[in-house]
């Protein structure tokens, strides 16, 4: 493997490992808990509030929906959680990814349009690599 490969962190087609070789060694994906979903929602809508009084009435449905029905599909979603190693994957390959009707490029792609962030460090090689990357904007 050249250097430049390396660099790249190709996998050498001889390496004995395959993608999933080390996956039953993986723990499963944690289930966070409903009281901490709760708090980052109400964290994240507090800018977009348009007064202290929306704010607060945000906050009373979210703890309603806490001790009311949330806790009932929290307890679901653990079962669920239970029966499978990542309890997402298979809604999130089904709702992100196979019921959207656009092409997944680039409507889906987290890194293709943006492969660097801004002020990333270019060496030598680097761009070689950033524009690999281009035709998978496209």
């Amino acid at each position: 493997m050249s250097s430049w490969q390396q660099k790249q962190f190709i996998v050498d087609a001889n390496d004995s490992f395959r993608t999933f070789d080390y996956d039953d060694k993986l723990p499963n994906l944690p289930v966070p808990s409903l009281e901490q979903t709760i708090q980052h929602y109400l964290e994240s809508v507090k800018p977009f509030a348009e007064s202290d009084q929306e704010y607060q009435q945000t906050n009373k449905i979210a703890h309603d929906f806490l001790v009311g029905e949330g806790a009932y599909l929290h307890s679901k979603l653990l079962q669920h959680a239970m029966k499978n190693k990542n309890w997402v994957e298979k809604w999130w390959e089904d709702y992100a990814y196979l019921s959207l009707r656009e092409p997944l490029l680039p409507h889906c792609n987290m890194v293709g349009p943006h492969p660097t962030l801004p002020g990333y460090p270019y060496g030598p090689g680097q761009q070689i690599r950033v524009s690999n990357n281009s035709p998978l904007c496209v």
